[in-house]
C-alpha cells in the first residue's frame, strides 16, 4: 500500500504502444478510471522486429506509473519465448509491492499475469474483453488453447466478462467458474447529451475499424447505396475509423457516392462525442462484438442505434432502436428506410438514463466492490 492507497497493477494483452496507439485503449481508460481512487501501475510487455535489445519506456505523468517493456521478436520459438521472458523480468524491478493485479484479456499473456501474480504474492483477476471466445471469430479458440486457459484459471482469483454475452460464449471454457460481469465505462462528461434533435432522422454515423472480419463493412455501404433512393436527399452517412478505410473510399468513389458517404479519422475519445451530436441515428453492422462501446457512447448523446443482435446491442428494446439481421444488407436498407419514414419518436432523455449504467461513476463502483473481496488474499 503506497501513500493510505491500495496498489494495483495492471496488465493486458492489448495496451497503446508506440507500434499502434489505439490498440486497447479501452484498457488505458480504465487505468484512468481506477487512478482516481488507487496507486496504479501499468507493466506491459511488446515485442518489436525493429530493436535488437531490450528498451524501457517509463511514465509518471499521466497520474499513473507506466512502464512498457519493448523487447525483440527473436528468430525462433525458443528465442522469442526466452525473449518476452526477460522483458517481463525487466519491467517487474521497476514495480514493488502490488496488492492486486488486474489484467485484461487472456489471450496471449495469461501466462505472464500469472508469473507476475506469484512474483507479487497477490490475487490475479482477469477481465475478459476478446471476441476469441465466439464461434464466428475467426481467431476462436482450439480445444488445446481452452485447455491451456483452464489449466492457468487455477491461479485466477476471479473471471470477469465485459458483457452478459460474451459471459454465455466463455462458458464453454469455463463451465464451472462462476463469471461476473462488468461493463467498459464511458465517460458521460465527453458524450453530452444532444442538445436539439431533427424531426427527420437523416444523418447516420458508423463508428469501427471497418475490420471485414468482425465488423462488416460491405454490408454497412450496400445497406446504405440500396436504401438512398428511397431516403431524404439530403440523407449521408459519416463512417469514422482509425484504421486504413482506403478500400471502402475507392467503394465509395466508384459509385460516385463521395457527397452522401464521407470518411472521418482517426479521432481521439473526446473528439467522438462532438461528431456524434452531429448526427441523428448510429448504425453498427457487426458480426459479433463482446459489448461495443460506440453504441454506449451514442445512447449518451441520446441516439438511437440500428444495429446487429451484438454486444450490449444483442436485446435492443425500440425506445433505444431497430435491430438488423446479421449479414444482411436488404434488411438494413429497410430499417434504415423504416426508421426516416416516421417522426423521430425516440426520447433522447430516456436513451441517455439506459447508457448511464455505463458511466464512470456505475463502472468504477463496480470494480470496487470486486477488489474489496481480495485485496487482503495474500499468499
Amino acid at each position: 500500500m503506497q501513500g493510505g492507497k491500495r496498489h494495483i497493477l495492471v496488465m493486458s494483452s492489448w495496451y497503446p504502444t508506440r507500434l499502434d496507439p489505439f490498440l486497447g485503449n479501452f484498457v488505458e481508460r480504465f487505468v484512468h478510471l481506477l487512478s482516481s481512487v488507487y496507486d496504479v501501475s501499468v507493466l506491459h510487455t511488446q515485442n518489436d522486429k525493429s530493436i535488437s535489445k531490450i528498451e524501457v519506456t517509463e511514465d509518471r505523468t499521466k497520474g499513473y506509473h507506466e512502464i512498457i517493456v519493448y523487447y525483440p521478436t527473436g528468430s525462433n520459438a525458443l528465442s522469442k519465448w526466452w525473449n518476452r521472458r526477460r522483458a517481463l523480468s525487466k519491467g517487474m524491478k521497476f514495480i514493488e509491492d502490488v496488492d492486486l493485479i488486474y489484467s485484461h484479456i487472456f489471450m496471449n499473456k495469461i501466462s505472464q499475469f500469472v508469473r507476475a501474480k506469484f512474483h507479487y504474492h497477490c490475487p490475479l483477476l482477469v477481465h475478459e474483453h476478446g471476441s476469441y471466445f465466439f464461434k464466428e471469430s475467426p481467431h476462436r479458440l482450439n480445444q488445446i488453447q481452452k485447455q491451456n486457459l483452464r489449466n492457468f484459471s487455477m491461479y485466477i482469483k476471479k473471471i470477469i466478462a465485459v458483457s452478459p454475452i460474451l459471459r454465455a460464449e466463455m462458458k464453454s471454457t469455463f463451465p464451472t467458474t462462476k463469471i461476473d460481469v462488468v461493463p467498459n465505462y464511458v465517460d458521460e462528461t465527453l458524450f453530452p447529451l444532444k442538445s436539439s434533435t431533427s424531426k427527420l432522422i437523416k444523418n447516420f454515423i458508423h463508428i469501427s475499424t471497418l475490420d471485414v472480419n468482425s465488423k462488416n463493412p460491405l454490408m454497412l455501404l450496400e445497406g446504405f447505396e440500396k436504401a438512398l433512393p428511397s431516403l431524404h436527399q439530403e440523407s449521408k452517412l459519416t463512417i469514422v475509423s482509425d484504421q486504413c478505410s482506403e478500400t471502402w473510399k475507392k467503394w465509395v468513389t466508384e459509385r460516385n457516392l463521395e457527397n452522401r458517404i464521407l470518411f472521418v479519422g482517426p479521432l481521439q475519445w473526446y473528439e467522438i462525442g462532438n461528431v456524434l451530436q452531429e448526427n441523428d441515428c448510429l448504425i453498427q453492422t457487426s458480426d459479433f462484438e463482446t459489448f461495443g462501446i460506440v453504441i454506449a457512447e451514442a445512447w449518451l448523446v441520446g441516439l438511437p442505434v440500428i444495429s446487429t443482435s451484438v454486444g450490449i446491442a444483442h436485446e435492443l428494446p425500440e425506445f433505444l432502436g431497430l435491430q438488423i439481421k446479421k449479414n444482411d444488407a436488404d434488411d438494413l436498407s429497410e430499417k434504415l428506410i423504416h426508421i426516416q419514414s416516421q417522426n423521430n419518436h425516440f426520447v433522447v432523455e430516456k436513451i441517455r438514463e439506459h447508457a448511464l449504467q455505463f458511466s464512470t461513476e456505475a463502472v468504477r463502483k463496480q470494480l470496487q466492490e470486486l477488489f474489496e473481496n481480495y485485496f487482503d488474499q495474500h499468499e
